[in-house]
């Protein structure tokens, strides 16, 4: 299975750190910034940890590329009097309902970013608090 199918997309990992989620993970986003041009340049994802030099340009972290047992450890069972937290596997993609009784939910092409709209909302509507 390819390293993006594992961890949550650049969006949702941007989501996670604007929230104070913190970047301490096994994999990150990265881009290239030319230092002539000033261009960034969405790079991928690497298990670097701090920004480098190579051949006069930088390659800069952007935000921690949560792997899906990384976003688990985050994520409840289920949140008491507040209804069940649901994701689950249909064909191909993954579906997120947040709220059972309004039942509105998304569907993701990864459980990566199933668990991690999951864990945003949670965070947003303080249902769960994570290490900051």
């Amino acid at each position: 299975m390819e390293l993006e199918k594992q961890v949550c997309s650049l969006d949702l990992a941007k989501k996670l750190k604007e929230l104070g989620v913190k970047q301490e993970s096994l994999f990150y986003h990265w881009q290239f910034v030319n230092e002539d041009t000033g261009r960034n340049i969405y790079a991928g994802i690497s298990e670097w940890k701090r920004e480098r030099k190579i051949n006069g340009a930088y390659w800069v972290n952007i935000a921690s590329a949560f792997t899906v047992a990384e976003l688990g450890e985050w994520l409840p069972e289920n949140i008491l009097d507040k209804g069940t937290i649901v994701y689950y596997k249909d064909g191909e993609q993954w579906y997120v309902e947040t709220n059972p009784v309004s039942n509105v939910g998304l569907w993701e092409d990864t459980e990566a970013n199933a668990r991690a709209i999951t864990l945003i909302y949670l965070i947003e509507n303080k249902l769960v608090e994570v290490e900051r």
